[in-house]
């Protein structure tokens, strides 16, 4: 995706908020920037990833920290589609919109009622993230921060490496990270490293090497 060239806006709510890291202030910037003329932005966790050089888990945190400081609102539209919306900017500054990646050409008449999902193209079935809402069976997943972006991410990773999860698929993950909740695993962690590790699936964290049993020396010799 090309680098936009059109101005960012920060309101000084954002930029003298001391509870925001640089980073955060910039991602901020950045979804500003990308913003179409509606105010909201559906670039992906993997863009800022790669425009940041970091995981997705760190995009996530940002993400999450500027939502809570109450300076963007992240929500899921009725195909399941995450949206940005910025606040504290005037829309009517610049009359000129960037679209995001993946995101909706307004000039098309219903263009928004084809997006597809990139992610699940081929494969059938709707996306984790969206599954997570819409599927009892996983609906405390959503309660997770992160773990919708973070699902994303792995569907992603997969269509990368060209190996597209089918709907069984999806319900066979989907259900494994209940049981990994569960067991009291941070499942957002569990899905990044899958993602970092290239794997097709995932995994419970190692468990720790037993203990050793505490026996007590015997003392005074051999009995």
């Amino acid at each position: 995706m090309d680098k936009p060239s059109y101005f960012s806006i920060v309101p000084p709510e954002v930029r003298y908020d001391k509870t925001l890291s640089s980073s955060e202030k910039l991602m901020y910037s950045e979804i500003s920037a990308l913003s179409q003329k509606n105010g909201y932005c559906n670039a992906s966790n993997r863009y800022f990833s790669s425009l940041y050089e970091v995981h997705s888990g760190t995009v996530s945190r940002w993400l999450k920290n500027l939502q809570e400081a109450g300076h963007v609102d992240v929500y899921r539209d009725e195909f399941g589609n995450r949206n940005i919306k910025v606040k504290g900017v005037n829309k009517n500054v610049n009359s000129t919109s960037q679209k995001c990646e993946g995101g909706i050409n307004k000039n098309v008449k219903h263009n928004n009622t084809r997006r597809t999902n990139k992610y699940n193209k081929g494969s059938g079935g709707h996306s984790m993230s969206a599954m997570i809402d819409s599927d009892s069976r996983f609906n405390e997943l959503s309660s997770v921060s992160g773990m919708q972006d973070s699902l994303d991410t792995f569907e992603a990773h997969r269509s990368e490496i060209r190996k597209p999860m089918t709907t069984q698929a999806r319900v066979l993950m989907l259900g494994k990270l209940v049981k990994y909740k569960e067991e009291g695993h941070d499942v957002c962690e569990i899905v990044d490293k899958a993602v970092e590790m290239g794997w097709v699936s995932v995994y419970p964290p190692k468990e720790k090497a037993k203990r050793e049993e505490n026996v007590a020396p015997i003392r005074g010799g051999v009995l």
